[in-house]
């Protein structure tokens, strides 16, 4: 008996990980900055779903004693691709939110993969 596939979206699972109530997905996608807005929130309850460390949310901390890890992209003819990931210690300048960081760059890498539909919608990306 072939096992059944699991259908549920990586948003789906991160809000019943924090224990919260999801959005209902967008029904009228022709508004870009309502896509990129629901994309932003979407990245964000997933990232911080996958960043928990023992049962508790991580939450960075900006005195140089950790690092912080974000993917790079790049946009190709076919869309936007997962090209790397980045780390850097606190500084002055933020590339990018606290809420958009990862614990580490295995989980960057994950994370740019599986949310890749996410970043698209956050980077209004139209090949989606």
């Amino acid at each position: 008996m072939a096992k059944k596939q699991n259908t549920e979206s990586p948003y789906m699972k991160a809000c019943k990980v924090l224990c919260i109530e999801p959005r209902p997905e967008l029904a009228d996608r022709s508004n870009p900055g309502l896509v990129s807005e629901d994309g932003y929130h979407r990245l964000r309850i997933c990232i911080e779903a996958k960043n928990m460390l023992y049962g508790k949310i991580w939450r960075p901390i900006y005195d140089g004693s950790e690092r912080h890890y974000w993917p790079y992209f790049k946009q190709t003819p076919s869309g936007l691709g997962f090209a790397d990931s980045f780390y850097d210690n606190w500084d002055t300048i933020t590339d990018v939110g606290p809420r958009l960081e990862y614990r580490s760059s295995e989980l960057a890498t994950q994370g740019a993969k599986e949310f890749i539909k996410y970043y698209n919608d956050f980077f209004n990306n139209s090949n989606n």
